[in-house]
């Protein structure tokens, strides 16, 4: 089960819904992980919603708040409104987000409590050289996590120093 973009005519927030089939692949198949960006959603005493730990929600653009042009809403799987990302995460998203250079699948992370609800971000970027290099510098300077993209790399460059290794010995 994963994640697509989708956007409807009534609704001029762009959404992401859940979809279980082979289509799965085609969004995530020119991506890798980036990065887990931990942080809460706010707002929550506003909406009567429910999910447990470990549930997707659903991440929505919402460009037409009133309150914030860079609002970020989330979703539980029932489509009931659960609150928003605090205004300066979204802030740093949106624009990665609405240019479509990142992907961002959401996962609960703890229980609610009267103001938040902790959730984990995955941040799934372009995985094309250069363009996942000038990713990684947009979002190390929007202070976005990386590590996922640090990590499988150099475990890629190990891979291939031993191949090199193993090529010269044989």
């Amino acid at each position: 089960m994963s994640l697509r973009r989708t956007e409807t005519a009534q609704d001029t927030t762009k959404s992401i819904t859940l979809t279980p089939d082979e289509d799965d692949k085609e969004i995530y198949e020119n991506r890798q992980l980036y990065g887990i960006l931990d942080t809460n959603i706010v707002g929550i005493r506003y909406y009567e919603s429910s999910a447990a730990v470990g549930e997707y929600v659903l991440v929505r653009r919402e460009p037409v708040n009133s309150y914030d042009h860079n609002a970020i809403r989330i979703d539980n799987v029932r489509r009931q409104r659960m609150g928003h990302l605090a205004r300066d995460v979204a802030a740093q998203l949106v624009p990665l987000m609405d240019s479509g250079e990142l992907i961002v699948d959401g996962v609960l992370a703890g229980t609610r409590s009267e103001f938040r609800w902790p959730l984990s971000l995955k941040l799934f970027g372009i995985a094309r050289h250069p363009e996942k290099w000038a990713l990684r510098i947009e979002m190390l300077r929007k202070k976005l996590p990386v590590q996922e993209l640090d990590r499988a790399e150099a475990a890629r460059q190990k891979k291939q120093r031993a191949l090199r290794r193993q090529q010269v010995s044989h």
